[in-house]
């Protein structure tokens, strides 16, 4: 029997491409893979339409009879129904087989499919990529006023209270972050790179220390905070390269301050642009 809910439907012969593949590229669809023969499969039907009602158009349930369908089946790889697929633009995103039950749908669920705290959190980094600070500010206070906790958007505030020197708003919203979270490991780099802002400062800011290296560019401590300071403006490169020059030019201090610079920077970027996988390479050398 067909569902009278507005986010379900059931997938007309011929049509699954339009109604699944397109449409996914405007809300997540949750494709529940069926047959009228599988007896788990009408255990978990009703399941999946009740968790796609309370969802209120999260995401939308597309009911895809296999007995009808047999070339998306084949396409797909469907060998053991249920079958529950996750199409994020156009493509599967995720999977699982068999009746679970609610919980683990919804943990499935949660997982894989955006909220609004979650695309608030994107929507601020776009803007931040613009350089649109005030847009990104409002757009994490729409994610902590959904979700406070929200990890990701603590991430994001922290990152701005590093670049501030705001060691208080700092440590709030790494506090808030809890620790067996992915973004708890980024969140402490982010108080080492706060380490390193003071170190700018110590120094007098980029400018002094530009004139200081000018009079004597074998003044390590001077690159050093040099360094503090263009990883604090986000000049991720050049914080790098003046590190490495210390490491290349002498074993002494600050060498290990420069050393674990770099490893910060690593830490916080990734593999990032290529660019710390270059620096990894050269670090290798001079090690």
């Amino acid at each position: 029997m067909a569902s009278s809910s507005p986010h379900v439907i059931d997938v007309s012969p011929g049509a699954f491409d339009v109604e699944v593949i397109e449409r996914s590229y405007e809300i997540p669809v949750l494709v529940d893979f069926w047959a009228a023969w599988c007896g788990p499969c009408r255990m978990l039907g009703p399941v999946l339409e009740g968790v796609a009602d309370e969802a209120g158009g999260r995401f939308l349930l597309a009911k895809v009879d296999t007995e009808a369908h047999r070339e998306v089946s084949a396409r797909y790889g469907v060998r053991s129904i249920p079958y529950v697929v996750l199409f994020i633009d156009g493509k599967p995103a995720a999977d699982f087989v068999g009746a679970l039950p609610k919980g683990q749908i919804l943990r499935f669920l949660d997982e894989h499919i955006p909220n609004d705290a979650d695309l608030a959190v994107h929507a601020a980094r776009e803007a931040l990529a613009k350089g649109d600070r005030p847009a990104a500010e409002a757009a994490l206070a729409v994610a902590l006023a959904d979700d406070p906790k929200h990890a990701g958007a603590h991430l994001e505030l922290a990152r701005l209270a590093v670049s501030d020197g705001d060691r208080e708003a700092l440590d709030a919203h790494v506090q808030a972050i809890a620790p067996h979270l992915d973004e708890a490991e980024e969140a402490a780099a982010l108080l080492a790179l706060a380490d390193l802002g003071e170190a700018c400062r110590d120094g007098g800011g980029e400018a002094a220390l530009r004139q200081r290296l000018a009079a004597d560019e074998d003044d390590h401590l001077a690159r050093y905070q040099l360094g503090c300071c263009l990883a604090i403006a986000g000049e991720r490169p050049e914080a790098l390269g003046e590190f490495l020059a210390i490491i290349q030019a002498t074993r002494k201090p600050p060498r290990d301050r420069a050393h674990k610079a770099m490893l910060t920077l690593f830490k916080i970027h990734g593999r990032a642009d290529g660019v710390v996988d270059r620096f990894q390479r050269q670090l290798q050398i001079y090690l």
